[in-house]
């Protein structure tokens, strides 16, 4: 069976897109539309079997498929009415500029009984699947987390300076264009991410956290990791929207999304027997809360999240025997402290207990959130229990 194809948008994916179906029998790409007149007798010119159409809405009419390799300010427009028609979708990313708008576009697609797909070009590329058989086959070790660390002053590659319209923030900018590759591949590799830091490397600002853990606290809010804050419920840093399987939403704020600025971002997900995510309520008792994590921590983070305190940091490198009492704080430049027993904990074989009455990290009823990091896992990065030799 033949498939007709319709492509809307002839810069650089359409002509790569149009020149790689040709390759193969089964589809026909011959029903093209740019609103560039250049651009489509160019294209024409090299594929003199296809059609330039008069409007893309003919080009929709006229094929089973639609590939919208448009600019995505108006990509929209020309998927919603391709659906209405019952035409499957090929779509390029993002699906908009603004958060809540690409959401109701995926809100608004889910109605029509079509087929729909979106190209990430790594999720069938020899780099993604070596990978992940290296990590399935325990060739890797544990993965602890993925930085990525953006600069982006001019386009990475050279062939992608003719999408100049893209660099601009009315199209996206370049960053959010290009670090939607490296989200999808990272979360492939290590699954849904649970915690992200971010802050601007060129403007004074804080280290913005989001962790999503309950209703109570996700990314409808945020921490600074460099200030004693209480939790802020503001849309600002994570536009009131929690990461997805390849994307981290921004807000506005210059925190995490300051126009020309380069940030630096580091995303955490869970990993069995490896690191754990959470929250507690303190007892204001000696016999402190225990939390478990399933794993023996090495490295506790934790902080109230329903008043001002510190980020106080426990670890076993400083203090190898229980009980820990040494501590450091994230917000502040203060040595190490281990006077009047504010920061004591024990860490155990399945997490750690509270060894304070101190308000800071075991205030009675108190809510504290956690980052928490194994000293040895109990499993492979892969889940597998480990055994002994």
């Amino acid at each position: 069976m033949i498939t007709k194809v319709a492509i809307i948008g002839l810069g650089i994916m359409g002509n790569r897109m149009l020149k790689h179906m040709k390759l193969h029998d089964d589809f026909q790409p011959d029903f093209l539309w740019d609103p560039d007149e250049t651009k489509c007798l160019d294209t024409i010119k090299e594929n003199p079997d296809s059609k330039i159409m008069n409007s893309p809405s003919e080009a929709i009419k006229a094929a089973d498929l639609i590939y919208l390799a448009c600019p995505p300010i108006v990509r929209k427009v020309y998927a919603v009415e391709a659906a209405s028609l019952g035409k499957s979708l090929f779509l390029e990313k993002p699906f908009g500029i603004d958060i809540q708008d690409s959401f109701d576009l995926i809100k608004k697609l889910g109605t029509y009984n079509i087929p729909i797909a979106v190209n990430f070009t790594q999720a069938s590329g020899v780099a993604l699947n070596d990978l992940l058989e290296s990590k399935n086959n325990g060739e890797m070790g544990s993965l602890l987390g993925v930085d990525i660390v953006v600069t982006y002053p001019s386009w990475p590659r050279l062939w992608q300076k003719e999408a100049d319209w893209l660099r601009f923030r009315k199209e996206g900018g370049m960053t959010r264009e290009v670090i939607s590759h490296f989200l999808f591949f990272s979360e492939r590799v290590l699954g849904p991410l649970k915690v992200v830091w971010a802050k601007s490397r060129t403007h004074g600002t804080n280290w913005t956290l989001g962790f999503n853990i309950n209703s109570s606290i996700n990314f409808t809010d945020a921490f600074a990791l460099n200030q004693n804050y209480a939790l802020e419920d503001y849309d600002g840093y994570w536009n009131d929207t929690a990461p997805t399987s390849s994307v981290v939403s921004l807000g506005a704020h210059q925190n995490t999304n300051k126009s020309g600025e380069n940030y630096i971002a580091y995303c955490f997900s869970e990993k069995q027997g490896y690191s754990k995510f959470g929250s507690y309520t303190g007892n204001g008792n000696a016999d402190g809360t225990f939390i478990y994590t399933g794993f023996k921590p090495s490295w506790v983070m934790r902080k109230k999240s329903s008043a001002a305190s510190q980020w106080t940091i426990n670890d076993t490198a400083r203090d190898p025997f229980n009980m820990s009492k040494k501590g450091l704080t994230s917000n502040s430049n203060a040595a190490e402290d281990d006077a009047n027993g504010y920061w004591d904990m024990d860490f155990l074989s399945n997490g750690f207990k509270m060894r304070t009455t101190e308000t800071e990290v075991n205030g009675s009823g108190a809510t504290f959130i956690y980052m928490a990091f194994a000293e040895n896992p109990f499993v492979t990065s892969t889940g597998i229990p480990a055994t002994a030799r």
